[in-house]
């Protein structure tokens, strides 16, 4: 928490939903020097599931479900079926150690469990799990995780469509995702820059049902901090990936590059 990633683009978790997701509920959370517990109940999206007010059911931040994909559509087609995230159960916990040396580590496991809704009637069911790792010492962090879902509809299909940013796309009905991650933290002072992070996140999404390509893609780059100002500089290596010239829920992607200047002003 609350990332699995350290780049502008985050993992490939983000484009399955799986990052950096909000929904509306409640949550509990409980802290200790060696725990971390939280559950939460989602009604539905932020949106207000397929019965919300939205002009798009693509405008928003996150991923998020939104259709299913019937059979003969194009992978970035507006759903002509719609369904959304609805009665969600989230669980997670977290087991911290200090280790020697100001070394620390946590392994945590988590979960989901929920429901598909088409403004009616429940037309299908998610399951998610993952186990996760966090070692920092100093300077250094690395992250791994692994991590799998399930969207299990009752409606035949050829995926699930999710949106956001005023863009329809298409993931596979279940896949495994696994994430590598290291960061060095390096503070400075550099005129108004006072701290580097450099970094290098790989992210591969495999066993796609009805697929046979996987998503790869490996970010590196560096965060920078100058007050409220924050920018990320990234290079990245992808295949199948969205927004790098592919689709998760497409076969036949080539690797492709982009390197990316984001600046973001906090006030």
């Amino acid at each position: 928490m609350p990332y699995n990633s350290h780049s502008y683009f985050f993992s490939s978790n983000f484009y399955l939903g799986l990052e950096d997701n909000n929904g509306s509920g409640i949550k509990f959370s409980k802290r200790s020097e060696r725990w971390d517990f939280d559950i939460a109940f989602m009604l539905n999206d932020e949106l207000g599931g397929v019965t919300g007010a939205a002009r798009s059911s693509a405008d928003r931040y996150a991923d998020d479900v939104v259709g299913i994909r019937l059979p003969g559509e194009g992978s970035y087609d507006e759903p002509l079926q719609r369904a959304a995230e609805n009665n969600t159960l989230m669980l997670r916990a977290a087991r911290k150690w200090n280790l020697a040396h100001g070394q620390k580590l946590e392994l945590g496991i988590s979960g989901h469990y929920g429901d598909f809704n088409d403004g009616q009637n429940s037309i299908g069911e998610r399951e998610n799990f993952a186990v996760h790792a966090v070692y920092n010492n100093g300077p250094w962090e690395i992250q791994g995780q692994f991590a799998t879902y399930d969207y299990n509809m009752d409606v035949a299909n050829e995926g699930v469509i999710i949106a956001a940013y005023a863009y329809y796309d298409t993931i596979p009905e279940s896949a495994d995702s696994l994430t590598a991650n290291i960061a060095y933290n390096l503070p400075v002072s550099l005129g108004p820059i006072t701290n580097l992070t450099f970094y290098n996140n790989y992210s591969l999404v495999t066993n796609k049902k009805g697929l046979h390509d996987d998503t790869v893609m490996n970010v590196t780059g560096v965060a920078i901090s100058a007050g409220g100002m924050f920018t990320y500089v990234d290079f990245v290596n992808a295949k199948n990936q969205p927004f790098i010239n592919g689709s998760i829920g497409q076969d036949g992607g080539s690797t492709e590059q982009r390197f990316n200047i984001n600046f973001g002003f906090y006030f």
